[in-house]
This record gives C-alpha cells, sequence and structure tokens, in this order.
C-alpha cells in the first residue's frame, strides 16, 4: 500500500477519479506546501478526506518543526514508522 507521499502527482489524480479536476491542485498545495495531512486540508470535503487518510497512511512521524523568524524556511524532524531512528 502506497503511504501519503508515495504517489505521484499523476497517480494522486487517479485516487481522485471522479472528484473534480481542481481537487489535485488543492490536495497537492496542502501536503506539498502546507505540510498537512489529508484530514486537515479543509479545502477538501470531509468524506474526500477520510478517504484519503485511509488510502494513504503516513508514513513519516513529525517530532520537531522549527520556523524561522522571518518565515521563509521550515525545518522537520521524522520518525520512520518502518525504522527506529529520527530523519
Amino acid at each position: 500500500m502506497p503511504t501519503l507521499y508515495d504517489p505521484t502527482r499523476e497517480e494522486l489524480s487517479l485516487i481522485l477519479e471522479g472528484e473534480p479536476k481542481y481537487r489535485i491542485d488543492q490536495l497537492w498545495s496542502g501536503l506539498y506546501e502546507h505540510f498537512k495531512r489529508p484530514a486537515d486540508i479543509t479545502t477538501l470535503p470531509a468524506a474526500l478526506r477520510a478517504k484519503l487518510d485511509a488510502q494513504l497512511p503516513e508514513s513519516l512521524i513529525e517530532i520537531r518543526r522549527e520556523t524561522s523568524v522571518d518565515g521563509d524556511t521550515v525545518k522537520f524532524l521524522w520518525h520512520l514508522l518502518e525504522g527506529n531512528h529520527p530523519i
């Protein structure tokens, strides 16, 4: 089963088949610009968020996030679900 960040944009569009075309932009922006889980992307309908959460489990757990004073840089420390070491 693919995890949250495995599918390409094209593969995500297949998962969103039957949804309006703009949903891919909303999902992509939420994932890669705002670093949100599908359940937290409020521009998506609740039913779609639940479906995406079920189909695309997280492979990383955020341990720490630091944002620069000017807001231009965000750094993350992640924990892999399959491993024992932070990355």
